[in-house]
Formats: C-alpha cells, sequence, structure tokens
C-alpha cells in the first residue's frame, strides 16, 4: 500500500450559522437577550487533497480548496461560528481560499485524536481567518 494518497474533491454543502445573543454584565450574571441571529449558507466548493498514512489507520493531512457561496438565508446581522465571520449585508455572496492541516491517530482500539488547524481567507474582503479542530 501507498502512503501517500491524493485526492480532488467537488461537492455542495450547507451551514447553519446562529448565535443565541447571550449577555453578562460585571455582576457575573448571564441572560438571553431578544434578536439572537440565524444564517443558512449554501457553498459550492473545490478541493485537492493529500494524506501520509502512518499504518493503517493514523495519517497526516493538508486539503487546499476554493469555497464559493451560492445562496443565503437569514438574519443580516452578523453571525458567527468559531471564528468565521460573514456579513450578509456587505458581502452577500462570498468567496473563500481554505488550507487546512491535521492528523489523526490512533491511541487504542476504537479511540482516535484528531488535530487541525484551518486558514480561511475571504477573497472579497481580503480578510483572514484561523480556526483549529481537536477531537476524540
Amino acid at each position: 500500500k501507498n502512503p501517500l494518497s491524493v485526492k480532488p474533491s467537488v461537492g455542495v454543502s450547507y451551514n447553519h450559522l446562529g448565535s443565541t445573543n447571550f449577555e453578562s454584565n460585571s455582576t457575573n450574571k448571564t441572560a438571553l437577550k431578544n434578536g439572537a441571529s440565524s444564517q443558512h449558507l449554501f457553498n459550492a466548493s473545490a478541493n485537492v487533497e493529500a494524506r501520509y498514512y502512518y499504518g493503517d489507520t493514523s495519517y497526516f493531512y493538508m486539503n487546499a480548496g476554493v469555497l464559493q457561496e451560492f445562496a443565503n438565508f437569514g438574519s443580516s446581522n452578523v453571525v458567527s461560528l468559531n471564528t468565521f465571520k460573514v456579513n450578509t449585508a456587505r458581502n452577500p455572496l462570498n468567496t473563500h481560499a481554505r488550507v487546512m492541516m491535521g492528523g489523526e491517530l490512533k491511541l487504542a482500539k476504537e479511540v482516535f485524536l484528531n488535530l487541525g488547524f484551518i486558514y480561511l481567507h475571504n477573497l472579497i474582503s481580503n480578510a483572514g481567518y484561523f480556526a483549529s479542530i481537536l477531537g476524540m
């Protein structure tokens, strides 16, 4: 088995981004305010992913691609998920370049550790965002 694999992919995705609009004051009380926002995004993407396998299950990956929003519905307020911000009033359909890298390590039978880093660059507003993924 060749430890290196490269595969192209194209696809469509749906994301629902929402904020619950929590508010905190100086007395450490947290409350839910009116005006929570919600956004529905439909995207098309084209990617190339390279994986290098260690053994049968653990691997390192790098993924690069372009993501194009083709429809969005909902609040025109800024909503966010992690560090990815969308402002539909200013940029109705965003185009992003994305690079992801990380890996999966088998710790025990049926127990895996996933770690990844993502850089997303909005080609319309020329803004960049970083995020990370950690899972088990």
